[in-house]
């Protein structure tokens, strides 16, 4: 299932004094559209205050459930609000953006206006604002006085100015450091869940850092080569 933000709900509806979800703007978890659900006909769960009802998607006619957990003592809680089933194959923000003091609030909208380009399978715009949030990024890194060169002179630049290294070694050093703690016999020094997740958090961000990210651009740049070729091959010579 899939948890709904509470500003995707255009409208309202009371029953039984609970507030409920008259419509919802959300991807169709089946032909990926952003459209309307209406959702007119809830049913109550006699000995809770659950909610539940269905709705065909507008687009491609497929119908997708939807559950209402009207529980206050949750509302505050990740158990609490709506949800859909199946989850929508939308891509959500990256944890972690929101914390960072370096990701700057004008970052974080474009960042944010990317997901939603994306989300709307707007593929052209999605390039677009994700071509002006790297040139966001460069300027955030770089000196003034090189703002006003290319992106792909400023990318040359990038080494020069900031070390790429330095989060890495510091990720490699904190996994160490945590490793030392569990190896190491101490009862008031033992790991905590907090520091074992933090460990699965970090080793998945190494991983994904030596392995995973180098596979993922030499497939992007391959994709774009390939791209590239197809457009020369398709435009006639003048």
């Amino acid at each position: 299932m899939y948890k709904i933000p509470k500003f995707s709900v255009s409208s309202w509806l009371k029953i039984d004094n609970d507030q409920l979800p008259k419509a919802v703007d959300i991807n169709c978890p089946f032909c990926q559209r952003k459209i309307s659900f209406t959702l007119n006909s809830w049913n109550k769960n006699l000995h809770t205050r659950i909610y539940f009802t269905k709705s065909s998607c507008p687009s491609c006619g497929k119908t997708a459930y939807f559950i209402n957990l009207n529980i206050p003592e949750l509302i505050n809680y990740e158990e609490g609000g709506l949800f859909i089933f199946p989850e929508p194959k939308i891509k959500n923000p990256m944890y972690g953006t929101e914390q960072s003091k370096k990701f700057s609030p004008m970052l974080n909208r474009t960042y944010h206006s990317a997901l939603n380009v994306y989300n709307t399978r707007e593929w052209s715009a999605t390039a677009v604002i994700c071509r002006k949030l790297l040139e966001g990024i460069l300027k955030s890194l770089l000196p003034n006085d090189l703002e006003n060169n290319s992106i792909y002179k400023q990318l040359q630049s990038l080494p020069s100015n900031i070390d790429l290294s330095e989060p890495i070694l510091m990720l490699a050093d904190a996994i160490r450091k945590a490793g030392n703690l569990g190896a190491h016999f101490d009862l008031e020094k033992e790991p905590d869940e907090k520091i074992a997740t933090l460990m699965i958090d970090l080793i998945e961000y190494l991983i994904e850092y030596i392995y995973v990210l180098p596979t993922r651009i030499e497939e992007l740049h391959y994709s774009i080569n390939e791209l590239e070729k197809s457009i020369k091959q398709e435009v006639p010579p003048l």
